[in-house]
């Protein structure tokens, strides 16, 4: 139903700033292979997987275009991201009501259905975010040498689709280490981290060949000083007013900061540039910052966020009527999420703890 009303929309058909630079990744890669992509500059996996739904026979004069398959593909991952919710809450509490109610809850939560419509990675970010979870639950729950590398594989491919993730890792990494003799326990935690490293070595490799050693995607220092800057209000406040898409972004960010150093950089580089900069602003600033973190906080329990602009309230009330169903408000699942973990902590704190 979703799809049937998004299909063929103004809001469908007009890509703008990061759904256009995913588009355009994508096209190239259907057309040329992902040999043809510079170091990558985020997370690959979501480009990669959308051109498989592209039209692979492309030219000059006829580039590459999504098929019929395209939304469908999204619709299939929105689907497992819900459905993945009844095995995280049951390893989580062994209550098969938990399970339930969570993927109720999941099917109700309207930025859930909202982002499975646009062509961006959100959807995929949270299968494998998803898959990673339970993966380090199941470890926690039963430490042995094939459930870490389980644990470690899925950890690798969700930060292919979002290199934050790899700050996840000691996370499932400390969650395999479990109980019993040292030895086995540093046997399971290098189990989780190489299976990572074996997952996330194709970016690394392909970035290796084009010159520089980023071991995903070079937008880290960039997504930091975006976060940190000091004219920043919570919200998104681009690096420079320029800056557009992820490819003006990018652009903008390596000219500046190779204007500054006064010679070409490689892109790991201009991340270090950005990445110093946020530093800089935070320590020169840090009551500042402080209050700029309030405001963030604040901002994740504001639907009608006025810098976000993939509106899900225009698109609810012009085109996708059916977004009225999903109306579990983001407050509804932090507070339920406490209490969730609450209950979960006082019985067996190394279930909670990767939650």
């Amino acid at each position: 139903v979703l799809i049937a009303q998004f299909d063929g929309t103004a809001l469908d058909e007009t890509l703008i700033s990061d759904a256009r630079s995913y588009d355009r990744t994508a096209r190239r890669i259907a057309a040329d292979g992902i040999g043809s992509i510079d170091v990558f500059h985020q997370s690959p996996l979501y480009p990669a997987m959308l051109s498989l739904t592209y039209d692979a026979t492309a030219s000059d004069s006829r580039p590459a275009r999504p098929s019929g398959s395209a939304p469908w593909l999204q619709a299939a991952l929105h689907a497992l991201a819900i459905a993945l919710l009844a095995p995280l809450a049951f390893e989580a509490s062994g209550s098969a009501r938990a399970s339930a109610f969570a993927v109720a809850l999941g099917a109700l939560f309207a930025p859930f259905p909202f982002y499975a419509l646009l062509r961006l990675p959100t959807t995929l970010a949270v299968v494998t975010q998803g898959a990673a979870l339970l993966a380090t639950l199941r470890v926690a729950r039963r430490p042995t040498i094939a459930a870490a590398a389980w644990a470690g594989a899925c950890c690798g491919v969700a930060a292919l689709a979002r290199a934050e993730f790899l700050l996840f890792v000691p996370v499932a990494a400390l969650a395999a280490a479990g109980r019993g003799p040292i030895r086995s326990r540093g046997s399971r935690v290098g189990t989780v981290l190489l299976a990572a490293a074996v997952c996330v070595a194709p970016a690394t490799i392909h970035n290796a060949r084009r010159g520089d050693l980023v071991p995903i995607a070079s937008s880290a220092g960039e997504n930091l000083f975006a976060g940190n800057q000091p004219s920043g209000d919570g919200g998104h406040t681009a690096i420079h007013p320029r800056a557009g898409d992820l490819e003006s972004s990018r652009r903008l960010a390596r000219s500046i900061a190779e204007s500054d150093a006064g010679r070409a950089l490689r892109p790991s580089e201009v991340s270090r540039y950005w990445a110093g900069r946020a530093t800089r602003a935070v320590l020169d600033d840090p009551a500042g910052w402080a209050v700029l973190v309030v405001r963030k906080a604040v901002r994740i329990v504001d639907l009608g966020d006025r810098t976000d602009i993939y509106s899900m309230a225009l698109a609810r009330d012009t085109v996708v009527p059916a977004l009225r169903a999903a109306f579990v408000p983001v407050g509804a699942i932090l507070v339920l999420a406490a209490g969730g973990l609450t209950v979960i902590g006082r019985r067996r704190l190394s279930r909670a703890l990767p939650l």
